[in-house]
């Protein structure tokens, strides 16, 4: 049994100035989560993991009925269960003694099922809601399923090393389902959360890939797809490459795709699509 506790306490200085005059949001936030955590690990292929975890978020400030704030303090409680299912692991091993690369792989198939219930929350409509921490929503059930592919090699270490394995790339599909839509809108595990989207009872699905041929080499990319609308929401890559310590250079891309009917996603003037370059020398 783990048990486990985290503490935030944050001072933040926010003002909005608008034609209308000026307005201040800065606020005081106190945060309290401790957690405790039972992993059932007896057998290889098939693990699950139960955590109980209980938040209370403490505001200097609130939120009227008007949208305005005012200096009314407010407490935040919510409790959440969470379930993380993990299985049956399906592996493939295989010796490639003639390979220059590895001496031996091996594939993982993981299909995953994780459970999360959050209590309802009071006050909600009086949370000054400034980070994504203070969007929480509750009365809540989320089902986070997916399915991630592993791939390992062993490689052959140098003189007098023994061989070591290492993920080199590793595959990761998955969605969400809640069971209230407007949880949707504010998943911090999903990109396009937080941009408007309008709320749905499913999330987009996320495709995540990771190489890591080599420790001096890793690539990574991610895209995320309207599972309404069938069309491609986001996508972004990035590469870095570091030599003998002394450089790493890193390469990101990433682009907002059109969709015509999805709101946050329908507007031509407010699609990004960035590329940016980094190198750094010790």
């Amino acid at each position: 049994v783990y048990f486990s506790v985290g503490t935030e306490y944050a001072h933040i200085l926010r003002d909005n100035r608008t034609s209308a005059g000026n307005f201040s949001q800065s606020l005081t936030r106190l945060d309290f989560n401790p957690q405790i955590r039972f992993p059932f690990k007896k057998w290889q292929f098939l693990t699950v993991n139960s955590t109980l975890g209980w938040r209370d978020t403490y505001y200097t400030r609130s939120q009227n009925a008007s949208g305005d704030i005012v200096d009314d303090d407010v407490n935040r409680r919510f409790f959440t269960v969470q379930g993380h299912l993990l299985g049956p692991v399906v592996t493939r091993v295989w010796d490639t003694p003639g390979s220059g690369y590895a001496e031996k792989f091996k594939h993982s198939i993981e299909p995953y099922l994780n459970v999360t219930k959050t209590s309802s929350i009071d006050d909600y409509s009086r949370i000054v809601r400034l980070e994504g921490t203070d969007y929480f929503v509750g009365g809540v059930t989320q089902y986070a399923y997916g399915v991630t592919n592993r791939f390992y090699a062993k490689r052959r270490g140098g003189a007098g090393q023994v061989s070591q394995s290492r993920e080199i790339l590793n595959v990761d599909l998955t969605q969400t389902y809640y069971t209230d839509q407007n949880a949707a809108q504010y998943d911090p595990s999903y990109a396009t959360s937080f941009t408007g989207v309008a709320p749905s009872k499913f999330s987009p699905i996320a495709l995540n890939i990771r190489l890591a041929p080599t420790n001096d080499l890793n690539a990574t990319v991610r895209a995320e797809f309207d599972s309404q609308y069938h069309s491609l929401r986001t996508i972004s890559a990035s590469g870095s490459y570091a030599w003998t310590g002394r450089v790493q250079s890193t390469v990101g891309w990433s682009k907002r795709a059109f969709i015509k009917d999805l709101a946050g996603f329908n507007d031509p003037n407010n699609l990004d699509h960035y590329i940016n370059a980094s190198s750094t020398v010790r």
